[in-house]
């Protein structure tokens, strides 16, 4: 296991930016928040700025902020610290932030990064939260209850309450050094218990656009420009459908497909023994085996026909 004494460098820095990806989830948010408490409280870091390419948090990771301030005007930093970003175009309006950094690290859960950093930690673990939890212990760092819960609802989240193939060992052995101190419940049911209307109106509206393919093996399903214009909803009132699709008995191969400013965004997910990270790379994304997406600026229609033609190739190798 990596000893990470290259996160000795940033002891004593004048000024760090970490920077997590577009529209960050509560992984990307949440080792962002944890890991600036660490560089501010043990390691002597002076101003520590969080950036973070998004017109709006959603909801459920509101409370991940508390009180922190995302996007302050930029200054000059002597680090710049990626988290949980495949890419350096996945950092959005912040790429330039990134290179114009003296030192730049990225650390990442990934298989798929591209190690554009001066120093790259990527491990293949569940969530990036749950390598800062391993960075942490190993500099001895005494976590608060609140970074506890922080650490917790990226790895819930990134693990779709532990259900993805990312799981491992060393994932439980940190969930249970922390979990007797956290209201593990009341952070699930922010997470996976708590839909609003908007969002279970355009989950049926997917439902109803399902195209099955293999005996139901595969399945894509969409949103238009216009079933979101309905709705007043954007990308943040997304989340979860694609995982509740992917839970429809039989099924192996999963996609979801709506319209994100002038794009595609495109969410992939796969059963054990399929590998959706590799179809998501071809398209400059990016993710794990079973969980992974990108970004294209082809249409709906253009974009089915490709991801039908992929996953029948995967399904039958």
């Amino acid at each position: 296991m990596n000893n990470y004494s290259e996160i000795n460098k940033l002891k004593n820095v004048k000024s760090v930016c970490i920077i997590g990806h577009l529209d960050p989830d509560s992984d990307a948010l949440s080792s962002m928040v944890v890991f600036k408490h660490f560089l501010q409280n043990h390691l002597n870091v002076r101003n520590v700025d969080l950036f973070a390419d998004t017109n709006r948090i959603s909801e459920d990771c509101q409370s991940i902020l508390n009180g922190e301030i995302i996007n302050p005007p930029l200054n000059n930093y002597n680090v710049a610290i990626a988290l949980d970003s495949t890419t350096l175009e996945r950092l959005g309006k912040y790429q330039e932030t990134f290179l114009n950094a003296q030192k730049r690290f990225v650390i990442d859960h990934h298989k798929t990064n591209t190690n554009y950093g001066d120093i790259n930690i990527i491990e293949n673990s569940s969530s990036t939260c749950e390598i800062i939890y391993s960075i942490l212990k190993a500099y001895k760092y005494k976590l608060t209850n609140r970074d506890r819960e922080l650490i917790y609802s990226g790895i819930i989240t990134d693990t779709n309450n532990f259900t993805t193939p990312s799981l491992t060992e060393r994932t439980f052995s940190t969930v249970s050094e922390i979990i007797e101190h956290i209201d593990h419940v009341s952070i699930y049911e922010n997470f996976f218990a708590k839909f609003s209307i908007k969002n279970m109106k355009l989950f049926a509206k997917s439902i109803e656009n399902v195209i099955s393919l293999e005996n139901e093996k595969i399945l894509i399903t969409y949103l238009t420009k216009e079933d979101l214009i309905k709705e007043n909803a954007d990308h943040n009132d997304l989340v979860g459908i694609v995982n509740r699709i992917a839970t429809i008995s039989g099924n192996l191969l999963t996609c979801f497909i709506h319209p994100k400013e002038n794009n595609m965004y495109v969410s992939l997910r796969a059963k054990k023994g399929y590998d959706v990270a590799q179809i998501a790379k071809k398209f400059n994304g990016g993710g794990h085996t079973g969980a992974s997406g990108f970004i294209t600026k082809l249409n709906i229609e253009e974009t089915i026909n490709i991801i039908k033609q992929e996953f029948i190739a995967e399904i039958k190798k």
